[in-house]
């Protein structure tokens, strides 16, 4: 198995370990500007993701678990107003704005499966997946 192979297999394990480990507050639910109604829950590291991912592996999670040769591409200033909405799109996600009960807004990055993570999440993924490469 190729270094490419073994990132991934490492990262699938890590993923699922973590998926395991976590600890959520009680699920939530976000208002989208098309009035869809989507259930979210928080992890212990204050990510948020689709409640579908709770169960197991999903797009939101694997996409930006895994390494890519462009995550130092991705991560380069200048730093727009969300730098994780643009990688969303980059990584084939597409981003979208939901709200809390509260009123509080937060921006989600959508993948094929339906499955979404907050965008803030994306970008200090792939920060942190560049910032691993460079060492």
């Amino acid at each position: 198995m190729d270094i490419k192979g073994r990132l991934w297999f490492i990262s699938v394990i890590v993923s699922s370990v973590l998926a395991l480990a976590e600890t959520s507050k009680e699920d939530e639910s976000i208002t989208t500007d098309k009035n869809e109604v989507f259930t979210i829950y928080k992890t212990h590291d204050g990510s948020f993701y689709s409640s579908g991912c709770k169960e197991g592996l999903c797009q939101a999670k694997t996409q930006i678990s895994v390494p890519t040769e462009f995550a130092k591409k991705l991560i380069r200033p200048p730093y727009h107003v969300n730098p994780g909405n643009e990688i969303c799109q980059k990584i084939g996600g597409k981003s979208f704005k939901g709200y809390f009960k509260n009123h509080n807004e937060q921006t989600f990055c959508q993948f094929p499966d339906g499955s979404f993570v907050d965008t803030g999440t994306v970008f200090k993924l792939i920060r942190d997946q560049a910032e691993a490469t460079n060492k």
